[in-house]
């Protein structure tokens, strides 16, 4: 953004401000745990993959004590500002009657063409149970210089996937003394003040076959009964509604997934991975000759405590350049089987990031499932016994879910049901995530039974088998 531009609007802001009407705006969040540090287990049943959900509020008559052009400082009075966030049973939470509840900060080109970000910060924090929140803070970073318009406060909400550098939000505190600190990315800002956007959903959910061609597991963590000819199963959906990137050349496009667009998971025998924000490459070979299309994740689960994906990668490969006409992300599942070689690909270390792990496969068949109405994650299948989990229930072209009730094994699970968060409705799929699902569950096979109560007075009935082993 010019500087001329920039002295225009502060100027203009300085001559109505006086008139200007104060707004809360209210942003609902999500994020997913990417790393906690908690060297005495104070919220040990935090583990990365877990979903952060809520809100941050601020108050757009506050008024910017920070003179420098391009950069602006809100520092909010009390009662105006702050966060509410839950996350497996936590409640990370501002405490609004702070003089100065929240602090945030908006730079927009101040030293650097193209710099832009946004930081807010929460140092007085309610308590959550016998926890200290010692601070809340996300940090928007990036380079694009099309993020944001000017460093003024207006309701218009930030485009996440603009901040090509950073995009976090960290929550600190202590129980006692001892310390822990959680790390997310952030998957969605959006204005709970405005109705989400209806888009067409355009979800495609594949069903793969795999052999595996190679382990590498010294250690003994995939399980005596994989290796070399094993058959494994897999499966991934992706979303056409998702914006494609393609900045870098037109040959290619990227396509990231926020959770409740995509997903992918793999099904090792012993233990399964998966993964709810997938990127999707999509390389047209026009030029080069040769066509691509990956689907990749760092951001993963597994269902086994012992173990820590760090990659796992889908991939279709030909090198003819004859078979995609564009960087679309293809949904033809004979396509997809005509590609010279189709891979799947994991990797991880233990829990102690230590022992190196890896599989190799070649796919042998993909098909084109029907989209289902509901769906839960993790699906039916094993957990490990001490595996602690949320569950993300995702609606498709329904109405929004109100209430969520159910039963295990035949007992009432009101108790734990009534935790469940209902987040923004996406691509006409509503995300509902359920935390600490695992005090349902006894060891063998357990029969959960969810019930959504929906807004136009319908109910979705689904039925997932988790068995402990």
């Amino acid at each position: 953004m010019g500087l001329r531009k920039r002295i225009s609007l502060l100027a203009i802001a300085s001559l109505f401000s006086s008139a200007a009407l104060a707004e809360q705006v209210n942003v609902d969040v999500s994020a997913t745990v990417t790393n906690v540090y908690d060297p005495y287990g104070v919220v040990s049943d935090i583990q990365p993959g877990s979903i952060i959900g809520g809100q941050y509020r601020y108050e757009t008559s506050t008024p910017d004590s920070d003179p420098e052009f391009g950069m602006a400082h809100y520092q909010h009075a009390s009662g105006t500002g702050g966060f509410d966030l839950t996350l497996n049973g936590y409640n990370f939470t501002t405490n609004i009657q702070s003089p100065n509840p929240l602090d945030l900060h908006i730079m927009d080109e101040a030293w650097m063409p193209g710099e832009e970000g946004m930081h807010a910060m929460s140092w007085d924090n309610q308590m959550s149970g016998d926890l200290q929140i010692d601070y809340i803070m996300f940090d928007l970073y990036g380079t694009s210089g099309n993020a944001l318009s000017s460093e003024l406060l207006t309701t218009n909400i930030p485009d996440l996937q603009k901040f090509d550098m950073n995009k976090t939000l960290d929550i600190s505190g202590s129980r006692n003394g001892q310390y822990f600190a959680i790390s997310a990315q952030l998957n969605q800002l959006v204005n709970a003040n405005e109705p989400p956007i209806e888009v067409s959903a355009t979800q495609y959910t594949y069903k793969i076959t795999a052999m595996v061609d190679y382990t590498y597991d010294p250690d003994g963590h995939l399980g005596s009964t994989l290796s070399q000819g094993s058959m494994i199963s897999a499966s991934y959906t992706i979303d056409t509604a998702t914006q494609g990137d393609s900045s870098y050349t037109p040959e290619q496009a990227v396509y990231k997934h926020v959770p409740g667009t995509g997903h992918m998971k793999v099904d090792l025998g012993a233990f399964s991975v998966e993964s709810t924000s997938p990127e999707v490459i999509v390389h047209n070979g026009e030029f080069s000759q040769s066509d691509h299309m990956w689907l990749i994740s760092h951001l993963l689960t597994a269902s086994s405590p012992a173990i820590l994906p760090g990659l796992m990668e889908f991939g279709f490969h030909d090198s003819d350049g004859d078979l995609l006409n564009n960087t679309n992300m293809d949904i033809d599942a004979s396509i997809l089987s005509e590609f010279m070689t189709k891979t799947i690909y994991l990797s991880g270390t233990d829990n102690y990031n230590t022992n190196w792990w890896e599989v190799r496969a070649s796919i042998i068949s993909i098909e084109l499932v029907p989209g289902e109405i509901v769906e839960v994650v993790p699906t039916s299948g094993p957990i490990h016994h001490a595996q602690r989990f949320d569950a993300a229930i995702y609606v498709h072209d329904r109405a929004p879910v109100l209430t969520v009730s159910g039963s295990a094994n035949g007992y009432d699970a009101s108790y734990l049901l009534q935790y469940c968060q209902m987040h923004p409705e996406m691509n006409n799929t509503q995300a509902v995530t359920c935390p600490d699902m695992h005090y349902l569950l006894m060891p063998g096979d357990n029969n959960v039974q969810l019930q959504l109560q929906l807004m136009d007075q319908t109910t979705e009935t689904v039925e997932v088998i988790w068995t402990v082993n």
